[in-house]
């Protein structure tokens, strides 16, 4: 069982962070792009060597994951792009009420737009997935800039002082930010045929069902392909990967082919793992652009272990 942390070094950690946030925020916003991509360099070197805790962790998840396909020296390679890319999306996000249209020229660019446009056209609104993959913050700065009245699903951070300062950065580009946990505010946004951004890859800690997540079972969210199956918006995967000079690319997914059966649980079950088969499929073609720091995979209960190894 993962220990708790003590209430007071929450009381230290807390304010800390929130200072160094703010802190960060305000450097990142007064250089230039590059200049704050290099210092994300040095914050995701920093984490990479002083929190091994997390390291251990990433590295248990791809052995598992690619097992002998990745040497220890591959996936070494993987776990710091990742940690260092963490940073700088962070660093990233900061910066954006700050950037300008040469900065968004210079690191971001669609590859194919028209595959969001085109769905949309078709007057339902849609609902944009994604992974924490690449940079996921400039991915949907890019869905904004092609006008889209984008809501992003986001759990706020535990300091109030901490997530204001990262949505006001999100809003600052045209984003508007859903607690995690209103539904009743993604209803209306869906009710209303608009755009509806949500990560689904993280493991649901309550309300989730086990399916297949990359060849392991995993507790995952049912938003995405409920919402779909309910009003027949369109899902449409968006990537957002970052290269190896820092540049956002963001490509576009055909929408997915949700199940019509009839049978509304059985088409969630199915939908919910057609959403976990195109992310999967993308992290695993380029891992070091996933978060593999995240704890995604627990234990499932014995009920459920038993019918997934009489299926395997």
């Amino acid at each position: 069982m993962a220990r708790r942390k003590s209430e007071l070094r929450r009381k230290i950690e807390r304010p800390l962070m929130r200072w160094v946030g703010q802190a960060l925020a305000a450097l990142c916003r007064a250089l230039p792009m590059r200049s704050a991509q290099r210092i994300g360099d040095f914050w995701g070197w920093v984490a990479f060597v002083t929190v091994p805790k997390r390291q251990r962790l990433a590295d248990r998840n791809l052995a598992a994951v690619f097992g002998d396909r990745l040497t220890p020296a591959e996936r070494k390679r993987i776990r710091y792009f990742a940690t260092r890319g963490l940073c700088k999306t962070m660093l990233e996000l900061f910066r954006l009420p700050a950037m300008t249209e040469r900065d968004f020229e210079e690191v971001l660019s669609f590859e194919n737009p028209e595959v969001v446009t085109e769905a949309l056209a078709l007057g339902k609104g849609a609902i944009i997935i994604t992974p924490h993959y690449g940079n996921w913050e400039l991915m949907a700065t890019a869905l904004t800039r092609l006008g889209l009245d984008l809501h992003v699903v986001a759990r706020d951070s535990h300091d109030p002082q901490t997530a204001q300062l990262i949505n006001e950065s999100r809003e600052s580009v045209g984003m508007t930010v859903i607690e995690r946990d209103d539904v009743r505010a993604m209803m209306r946004v869906i009710r209303s045929g608009g755009v509806l951004g949500i990560l689904p890859d993280q493991r649901a800690k309550s309300g989730g069902i086990w399916l297949d997540f990359m060849g392991r079972l995993a507790s995952t969210f049912t938003g995405p392909a409920t919402f779909a199956i309910r009003t027949g918006m369109p899902v449409i995967p968006c990537f957002g990967r970052r290269t190896d000079d820092d540049r956002i690319i963001v490509t576009a997914h055909e929408p997915l082919e949700m199940p019509d059966t009839g049978d509304r649980e059985a088409d969630i079950i199915a939908g919910t793992q057609l959403v976990n088969d195109v992310l999967g499929r993308e992290i695993m073609k380029r891992p070091a652009q996933w978060l593999w720091l995240h704890d995604r995979w627990r234990e499932p209960p014995a009920d459920v272990a038993r019918q997934w190894a009489e299926r395997s």
